[in-house]
């Protein structure tokens, strides 16, 4: 029954390696997501923080972008994404 387990873990790490990773490396299936939080200076200097779950840092950028409209417009205003413990 081991055996037959790590075969099975094998033949499915093989396939996903012959397809590929796409555009954002998400392996195919479930993938723990992480917590980001998205540090930010808005119109007056203020800083602020926006937090998102996502699977890479970049991802969480553009969870931000799409979800405050102040980074929407002006996405070089963000200072630093830092991944959550």
């Amino acid at each position: 029954m081991l055996i037959r387990s790590i075969i099975n873990e094998l033949l499915a790490f093989v396939e996903v390696t012959e397809q590929g990773f796409n555009r954002t490396n998400e392996w195919p299936g479930p993938m723990s997501r992480h917590g980001y939080t998205i540090s930010y200076r808005d119109g007056q200097r203020n800083r602020c923080e926006f937090c998102a779950y996502a699977n890479d840092s970049f991802e969480a950028r553009q969870v931000a972008m799409e979800t405050v409209k102040f980074i929407h417009e002006h996405p070089n205003a963000i200072d630093h994404i830092l991944r959550s413990g």
